[in-house]
């Protein structure tokens, strides 16, 4: 019987910190397992890195949806698969085994024996036959490609069963001691005397005619930097623009501080705000000191701009200083996880706040308002507020605006201690 073996590392699990409201970071260890079909055991070996990325992506559903043990968790930027091995297992179907190791953010008020995820043992059939009986309500008919993110067999019309669709996989969990005072490094922010915030609004109905609670949002924060005596100024760089574009500035002391806003779609359907969304954020991800993303987000795949930047033949090259991105969208924290740190080398000049649930396009503003006005009071009063009192404030505001529609955020902050 050959075997074949490969190492795959996805991220190098380093020292790094997780903040959160109510929230407890484990680190999470499990070996695992899938079937595939095939008839030539170097064919299913030569796709195996990303089967088992696959099989592992299902893990989203199951911990962003919640196990049947009421936790509701998300996976971290941290997680690495290794041992990678292929058996045969009968005629025409292969075993591929894998260990997983990663990090997971678990409300802490929640019960954590005995904590498992589901995963399927035919990945490839079941994407290829997504079943909307066993996803929540937030997938759509033929959104293939996000099932794994909505998949949860557990659901009372899907006839999925344990043992011969799914396998609960028992997780071994050690809690990562948290340092809750942590503090965004505001005097590294300043660059050439400036503070740059920018902050992109994509819309919640993928088109340029109606813009939803982002366009909401747009409006909510130029009426708060007119009423902070923030002045409107030209910026060549953006002119004729099919996407809402302005630009806001004030002088404190010898600092300037620049916020750039836009107002658009970065979905395919409409090319020319498309691409305007591509080069404001290349712009932002290379010259910003505060970097946004709010609204809709084709379920958080254009957080990774690698395909728009081969559409658009201009690489991006992040800055290579601290910078902090704060990214509301659906979904935008899992492919935040490999892309920004990949880009920016870690995390040494990175702190990424994310929600690891659903993004709250309807709160758009209360979301938005206390890490604004955190960091901007350091450089007109030097107030200091630390991520934890950052993520405290956004809570409470966000629970007054959704109670009792449904449980509060799991906003997250991450990056070196």
């Amino acid at each position: 019987m050959k075997t074949f073996a490969l190492l795959l590392l996805l991220a190098s699990l380093q020292a790094h910190a997780t903040y959160g409201y109510k929230l407890k970071s484990y680190i999470a260890q499990m070996p695992g397992h899938f079937l595939v079909k095939g008839n030539d055991q170097f064919e299913v070996m030569s796709k195996a890195k990303a089967l088992s990325l696959r099989h592992v992506s299902f893990m989203m559903g199951s911990l962003i949806v919640g196990t049947k043990y009421g936790t509701r968790a998300s996976l971290s930027n941290n997680y690495a698969i290794s041992n990678v091995v292929v058996t045969p297992a009968e005629a025409g179907v292969f075993n591929v085994s894998y260990f997983f190791s990663g990090t997971l953010i678990i409300e802490d008020d929640r019960e954590i024996q005995n904590f498992k995820v589901n995963l399927p043992i035919y990945p490839e059939d079941l994407f290829k036959e997504a079943d909307r009986k066993c996803a929540t309500e937030f997938y759509y008919a033929g959104a293939e490609f996000v099932y794994f993110q909505f998949w949860d067999p557990t659901l009372r019309y899907c006839s999925q069963e344990e043992g011969n669709d799914y396998i609960a996989y028992p997780v071994s969990l050690e809690e990562i001691p948290a340092t809750i005072n942590t503090y965004p490094r505001y005097e590294e922010l300043i660059h050439n005397n400036e503070v740059s915030f920018f902050y992109y609004f994509g819309s919640d109905d993928e088109t340029m005619f109606r813009f939803g609670f982002s366009g909401k949002g747009f409006d909510s924060l130029k009426y708060w930097l007119k009423k902070k005596k923030f002045k409107q100024v030209i910026d060549p760089a953006y002119d004729d623009l099919h996407s809402k574009f302005i630009r806001y500035e004030k002088q404190m002391g010898n600092l300037k501080v620049t916020f750039k806003l836009m107002l658009g779609n970065p979905l395919p359907n409409t090319p020319e705000a498309q691409e305007e969304y591509f080069w404001f954020m290349k712009d932002a991800f290379e010259n910003g000191s505060f970097v946004q993303y709010t609204g809709h987000a084709g379920h958080g795949a254009i957080m990774d701009l690698t395909a728009l930047s081969d559409k658009f033949k201009a690489p991006v090259k992040f800055a290579d200083r601290y910078q902090i991105y704060y990214l509301n969208g659906c979904m935008t924290y899992v492919y935040a996880n490999d892309y920004f740190p990949r880009m920016k080398g870690g995390y040494k000049n990175l702190h990424l706040i994310g929600n690891g649930d659903y993004s709250w396009a309807d709160v758009t503003w209360q979301s938005l308002i206390t890490p604004l006005e955190g960091v901007l009071s350091y450089f007109e009063d030097g107030s200091r507020m630390s991520y934890q009192e950052m993520i405290d404030e956004t809570t409470r505001n966000i629970d007054k605006a959704l109670r009792p529609l449904r449980s509060g955020p799991m906003l997250t902050i991450v990056g070196d201690e």
